[in-house]
């Protein structure tokens, strides 16, 4: 389970970069609008492009984590499931031995 937890705050810490990102870039937009080396309307063409990059990072983020996440679930349960047979195997084998007869002890 320690790879699930580290793997969701893989993600969740890619995701808080992209948005970091986001906020920087804006930022950086506006400094040059406001120098003057840039106009308005380039501006804001460029933090839709830049938006818009960061929209489909995280989205590529997240399926590659969804995807990880699922990967390691489907190790734990199958390792679930071998144990799930190898516990039934063992009942059979109880199952099917002769019982033993428990002397009663005379006081």
């Amino acid at each position: 389970m320690d790879k699930l937890k580290t793997l969701k705050k893989g993600g969740l810490l890619a995701l808080g970069l992209a948005s970091i990102t986001t906020k920087k870039a804006e930022s950086m937009i506006n400094k040059l609008v406001n120098e003057g080396k840039i106009n308005q309307k380039q501006g804001e063409a460029l933090a839709r492009k830049v938006i818009a990059e960061t929209l489909k990072e995280q989205q590529r983020i997240r399926k590659q984590v969804v995807g990880e996440v699922a990967k390691s679930a489907s190790r734990v349960l199958s390792v679930t499931k071998q144990e799930a047979g190898r516990i039934i195997k063992q009942v059979k084998t109880v199952r099917t031995q002769p019982k033993k007869k428990v002397k009663k002890k005379k006081r």
